[in-house]
């Protein structure tokens, strides 16, 4: 299963970064009038957009068992995991929702408690905001809201859960914000100018939080404290994308994905970069394969990289549709498109698509 988790001067890189990175979120369609039709893999994409209105960009999703959870801007979506059937859609409380993330209740090998679906984004230039979902283990149960947190300052493009029951969050503004998991308010435990330029991302590792950002740089933090331990700094352009992978030996490993057109692996415990790919196109997304180190990466132009991250090389280029990707889910089996569009992938051949329509505003 894949599992998620994208030589110009440095100042002239961080403009583009940051225009690329915040453009992907502002973009906005007009709301289409279909509420899901089938796109075999053999239709042109381009042909069905010139008939059907534009809809809103598909900005995260997520997969668990039988569903997979799609977030068009401000609408959250059910749709079932083997038709892509639309099921139900929601509002969220905030206007874009830049991640998704599913975790277990109590720990990953918790398989007894339902799992919590985490919605995370904001509202632009004004605050940040996440609200979590309590899923049933049955698949025809709704969702049901079990929490929420916000912060004034700039949307949350990411947010992990440490053992220590805090969940922090990875802001626009550049700061990380710890909350207590339980608490239901607006004060967070901390916050902390993390980065020089926004953050991307947060992973977490044993003892250690891992986080990327568009200041170019990855910052590796102490759970209990919060404190930084170190920075990792070889890309040359903003860090979008960041996941785990298999670690080597008893280090653990990630790779980290740039607008700089490289995919670096590090060993970020020790601080060492061990090995980059250069790539021929800037990324936007990326997978990583749990048991392998194998990566999937998807593109400003449509296109869907495979990348030997052991070997540090590009095993496999497809071209799968004409405009962006916008996201790729924590499977790497669904990527979604500014258009509106949610793709199954298999081994970089389109399978099939559906269109959502965002719903009329409130």
């Amino acid at each position: 299963m894949w599992r998620t988790t994208g030589a110009a001067t440095g100042a002239k890189i961080n403009r583009v970064t940051r225009r690329r990175f915040l453009c992907r979120s502002a973009m906005v369609g007009l709301a289409g009038t279909c509420l899901g039709g089938f796109v075999s893999r053999t239709e042109c994409f381009s042909s069905i957009r010139a008939s059907v209105p534009a809809a809103g960009p598909i900005t995260a999703m997520t997969a668990s068992e039988h569903h997979l959870w799609v977030a068009q801007e401000s609408t959250l979506w059910q749709l079932d995991l083997e038709s892509l059937q639309p099921l139900r859609h929601w509002r969220l409380p905030f206007r874009k929702c830049q991640r998704l993330k599913l975790l277990s209740r109590d720990g990953a090998s918790d398989e007894a408690r339902p799992a919590e679906l985490f919605a995370v984004g904001g509202d632009p230039g004004e605050r940040g905001a996440a609200v979590v979902f309590s899923l049933p283990n049955a698949p025809d149960a709704e969702p049901r809201e079990v929490n929420r947190w916000s912060d004034d300052g700039d949307v949350w493009n990411d947010l992990e859960v440490t053992p220590l029951g805090q969940v922090w969050f990875a802001g626009r503004d550049a700061l990380v914000r710890a909350f207590d998991r339980e608490a239901n308010n607006e004060n967070p435990l901390w916050r902390d100018r993390a980065h020089a330029d926004g953050v991307t991302r947060l992973l977490a590792l044993d003892s250690l939080m891992v986080s990327s950002s568009l200041d170019q740089s990855l910052r590796v933090r102490e759970f209990e404290s919060g404190e930084p331990v170190r920075e990792l700094s070889q890309h040359v352009g903003g860090i979008i994308d960041l996941v785990a992978l298999p670690p080597s030996g008893r280090l653990p490993q990630v790779a980290s994905l740039g607008v700089d057109r490289t995919l670096r692996v590090w060993q970020p415990t020790i601080g060492r970069m061990v090995r980059f790919v250069r790539l021929d196109r800037t990324p936007i997304a990326m997978a990583a394969d749990s048991t392998s180190m194998r990566v999937a990466i998807v593109t400003d132009q449509g296109d869907w990289l495979e990348i030997d991250a052991l070997r540090a090389a590009v095993v496999r280029t497809a071209r799968l549709i004409d405009e962006p990707w916008y996201c790729l889910d924590s499977t790497g089996r669904f990527a979604g498109a500014a258009a509106g569009y949610v793709t199954r992938l298999d081994e970089g051949r389109v399978v099939e698509s559906v269109r959502l329509s965002s719903p009329e505003r409130d």
